[in-house]
């Protein structure tokens, strides 16, 4: 950094094309760069950590792939029971059934009469739609069938599930969209007459909805968030020449970060991309410190390459050091035990240096190529400026004791409602309320008592297998620990599998070769007979991870139980719900930590490199004020600590950083024997006031 301030008094012949050829080549590389980036939509990977219940997930995703591959169909009509609401679905499913897409369909219309033949299998509903003339009877039988009454119909008769198996060759997000917009154009065809509604969710079509909700903020808030800068960057300089280099700075380097990405194979998820605006924000604002100081110097009579060489030498430390902090200061979220934070750690490093690097050199050579006419025309806003430092300084100045008197008393009040902020995650969070996958999700819990499963696997010995009674006593007991608690609904095992199976007596054992009668697909729900593993699994609604928690750490303790009675057994409560509810919990418990870990080191940095304890003493209210300040809005609003909510305050935290670290400078640069404390924090408002102002704004 003190390069920067120790530059020559000149700029070096030939400096200015060379740095424009450097950036163009650079920009070009980065551009290939991006064109490699893409999107990380496999929602496991959020929580992906060294810990053993991620491995655990991963074996059981290994043995019964069914959690995170298939879809949940959810029709919902008045009466999904009607004779035009039956007559509807037939057609729907019928053609469903036809889409190689799907492996497998799971319907009221698949599931078997319980009877005492062994070569024959009926199914309850009839498969042609003129037999549901007689429907009372048809009705009777099927609501008296734990599969469909418990499973695949709500009790109110205003929804039923379909489970759909995707084929192994339906991988990509483009070709799960592809099949969900077939799914709607099936259901608009032959359901919309019978009043159907369809909504899809389940893992691939929460994968999808989350790749298009990130794509569509990305594109949005990045061109909101660039149309804003120029805005007040046009504002502020009264020029669209000046408004358009001071702009492009930032967003160049904000090509250049995701450009790096693509090369170093990181991809955007619903974490990271919050780097953009965040690198944006930074570099928006180091780019108006320069313009401001340029504009000053042009219209001072100092001609172009020299004014901007200038401004390099008076704002490069600052503008620099702003960089390096922030990227110190995030670098401490590689303290976290999660990947993904791990990761932005690192990548918000590289954004913020490499956006610094790309708005110190850019915005400098652009506007030395700029006519002076373009400056003066800015002078007209300079009443603006004026109209902010009064404002500041009547304040600040007159009254400096009560100033911070009410901001210690705030930080005080803020800090204790902040004590109880809680942290959650649901899997609709992140998706907008109206979003097909976020109602089906919501109507699921409404109707169906939720969609998301809670497992438990149990692996036998090896000395064990389908002929052993013990077998299936374990499964009995673990299903009724899911059983046993209102939260966790409608369980199914192997058990439950083959009293449905057509026959006579109770005798499980006798109907374990009838499983054949079962479509593969199917029995691999459930049972994985080489690995020598069964599946307990349970629904739960999308409550949040913070009330689901403390059920998971219940069924845990009377798994313990099991494990001591039956010890050559193993038991692992499992799943993606399961594995979601407790490393996304943690990761944003760390997140949050990391945070103030990084806000104490900044602290730390500002001391050690202005050399002053009380500087950086001074830099510690204003960048506690304004997070612990959020911390409280959501607490007194009732909302918890999540995914968008961390990014609220990982933005947040550049912002101050970046507006504390250009004041202090400013104000050291002002501070010289014979000049008074308050007028040298004059100066300084009236030098940086009215850039910190338009710049927070934003």
């Amino acid at each position: 950094m003190k390069t920067l301030a120790a530059l020559p008094g000149s700029p070096p012949h030939g400096l200015r094309p060379a740095l424009a050829l450097l950036l163009l080549t650079v920009t070009l590389l980065m551009g290939v760069g991006l064109s490699r980036l893409g999107f990380d939509d496999d929602y496991k990977n959020l929580y992906r950590s060294e810990s053993q219940d991620f491995k655990t997930l991963n074996r059981f995703l290994a043995d019964f792939p069914a959690d995170e591959n298939d879809l949940s169909i959810i029709f919902k009509a008045e009466d999904i029971l009607s004779r035009a609401s039956l007559v509807a679905l037939m057609d729907i499913v019928d053609r469903m059934e036809a889409l190689p897409e799907l492996d497998t369909l799971l319907s009221i219309f698949s599931v078997p009469q319980r009877s005492a033949s062994i070569r024959q299998t009926r199914p309850i509903f009839p498969e042609q739609p003129a037999a549901l003339q007689d429907l009372e009877p048809v009705l009777k039988r099927a609501m008296a069938h734990p599969l469909i009454s418990q499973h695949l119909v709500s009790t109110d008769r205003r929804v039923t599930l379909v489970i759909a198996g995707l084929s192994q060759h339906v991988n990509s997000v483009a070709e799960i969209d592809a099949l969900l917009a077939k799914l709607e154009q099936i259901t608009m065809e032959f359901g919309s007459t019978a009043g159907l509604r369809m909504y899809v969710t389940g893992n691939p079509a929460i994968r999808t909805a989350l790749r298009s909700q990130a794509i569509h903020d990305q594109t949005l808030f990045n061109i909101v968030g660039g149309l804003l800068a120029c805005l007040v960057a046009y504002l502020l300089f009264r020029s669209t020449a000046v408004t358009l280099v001071v702009s492009a700075g930032p967003f160049l380097g904000v090509i250049w970060t995701l450009g790096c990405m693509g090369f170093i194979g990181a991809k955007i998820n619903v974490i990271n991309q919050m780097i953009p605006p965040l690198i944006m924000v930074i570099g928006f604002t180091d780019a108006v410190h320069l313009m401001f100081s340029i504009r000053r110097q042009r219209l001072g009579g100092v001609t172009g390459l020299a004014a901007s060489w200038n401004a390099v030498k008076e704002l490069g430390f600052a503008c620099g050091l702003t960089s390096v902090t922030t990227a110190i200061g995030f670098g401490a979220l590689i303290l976290s035990q999660a990947e993904v934070i791990q990761g932005v750690a690192v990548l918000a490093a590289i954004g913020t240096l490499l956006t610094f690097v790309c708005v110190i050199s850019f915005v400098p050579l652009m506007a030395s190529l700029l006519p002076d006419r373009f400056f003066v025309a800015a002078s007209s806003n300079d009443g603006i400026a004026a109209a902010t430092s009064r404002f500041f300084t009547t304040i600040a100045l007159k009254t400096p004791a009560i100033c911070v008197g009410i901001g210690m008393a705030l930080t005080v009040i803020a800090l204790y409602l902040a004590g109880y902020l809680t942290s959650d995650f649901r899997f609709r969070e992140n998706l907008p309320a109206g979003h097909e996958v976020s109602v089906g999700l919501k109507t699921a819990d409404q109707h169906l008592g939720g969609i998301q499963s809670v497992n438990i696997m149990v692996t036998w010995p090896q000395d064990s297998g389908l002929q052993d009674p013990r077998l299936y006593e374990v499964v009995k007991q673990a299903q009724r620990i899911l059983a046993s608690h209102s939260m966790t609904r409608n369980t199914l095992s192997m058990v439950d599998i083959l009293s449905y199976l057509p026959g006579t007596g109770d005798d499980l054992i006798q109907r374990v070769s009838r499983l054949l009668y079962l479509p593969e697909k199917t029995l691999q729900w459930i049972l994985n007979q080489e690995q020598r593993k069964t599946l307990i699994m349970a629904r739960i609604p999308d409550s949040g991870a913070r009330s689901q928690l403390p059920l998971l750490e219940v069924i845990e303790q009377q798994l313990k139980l099991l494990r001591n009675q039956y010890p050559d057994y193993d038991f692992a409560l499992t799943g993606i719900t399961v594995s979601a509810a407790r490393g996304s919990l943690q990761m944003i418990n760390d997140l949050a930590t990391s945070l103030i870990s990084a806000t104490v080191i900044i602290f730390l940095l500002l001391a050690a490199v202005l050399k002053s304890l009380r500087l950086g003493a001074i830099s510690f209210l204003p960048n506690i004020l304004p997070l612990a300040s959020v911390a409280a809005l959501l607490v007194w609003l009732g909302q918890p600590l999540q995914y968008a909510t961390i990014m609220v305050f990982s933005i947040c935290l550049g912002i101050i950083v970046d507006d504390t670290i250009h004041f202090l400078v400013r104000y050291r640069r002002e501070s010289h024997p014979g000049v008074t404390v308050r007028l040298a924090v004059r100066r300084t408002m009236e030098a940086v006031g009215p850039v910190l102002v338009s710049t927070t704004l934003i």
